[in-house]
């Protein structure tokens, strides 16, 4: 399915920017990724928007279809970190 349904998660607290960092290839900085900013990228080869909603907290948007592969990628990068 192709359509244009996306699927919405939000990841936040101490740590959350590196988990982040570690599958996404832009800038997180808070410097360069301030507060309210939104960026489309890839992680894991999934097209996927990236919105920066306070100091640790952020959500992303990818397709629907891939809405299992997307969150298992997410999961594995918290776990890497923890």
């Amino acid at each position: 399915d192709q359509s244009h349904n996306w699927v919405g998660l939000e990841i936040s607290g101490c740590g959350c920017r590196s988990a982040l960092e570690r599958i996404c290839p832009i800038d997180l900085h808070p410097a360069r990724f301030t507060i309210n900013m939104v960026a489309r990228t890839q992680m894991e080869h999934l097209g996927t928007l990236i919105l920066r909603t306070d100091h640790e907290t952020y959500r992303l948007f990818s397709a629907s279809s891939s809405a299992q592969s997307f969150l298992h990628a997410l999961e594995t990068s918290i776990h890497n970190v923890q």
